[in-house]
């Protein structure tokens, strides 16, 4: 049995705002605000990954909301770049991916699924097998109070 252990070792979005670098990594947002909807939102998907330098992989990534994708089929993410790598003695390889989803249709306020999709084998090829699947979540509304926690002793 050989040391393979691939696996997406977490995901998050990033929403896009002004003055953001466009290059990760990214602080990760949980709670967004939509001013009117429906809605043609862009973001980042930043992924975790922790692979085997000696072998191909690819990744995709979906926006679910209620159990149905967003991302239409056959369409890739616009850009994807993966920092902060590292390859081990052990040939483990480690990379933080952003990816940045454009032209997500948002029709409605609640909470979305964010998808990552890990195959073994390259983007396009017809032998690509699932291998790990990981769900982060976030959640769109209009209006937001700033809110504080106390430490109740």
């Amino acid at each position: 049995m050989n040391k393979d252990h691939p696996r997406v070792s977490f995901a998050y979005p990033t929403f896009i705002r002004t003055g953001m670098i466009a290059t990760g990594p990214f602080y990760p947002d949980i709670g967004w605000s939509v001013m009117s909807l429906p809605a043609s939102m862009s973001f980042y998907v930043s992924v975790g990954l922790m692979l085997n330098s000696k072998r191909p992989y690819s990744f995709d990534i979906d926006v679910l909301f209620e159990g149905k994708s967003l991302i239409p089929k056959n369409i890739p993410a616009i850009d994807t770049q993966l920092l902060h790598t590292k390859v081990s003695e052990r040939d483990d390889f480690v990379a933080l991916s952003t990816t940045l989803l454009t032209d997500v249709q948002i029709q409605s306020d609640g909470l979305y699924t964010v998808r990552v999709y890990l195959f073994t084998g390259e983007v396009g090829s017809t032998e690509r097998d699932l291998i790990d699947q990981y769900d982060c979540h976030f959640v769109l509304a209009k209006n937001w109070i700033e809110n504080q926690m106390t430490r109740n002793v």
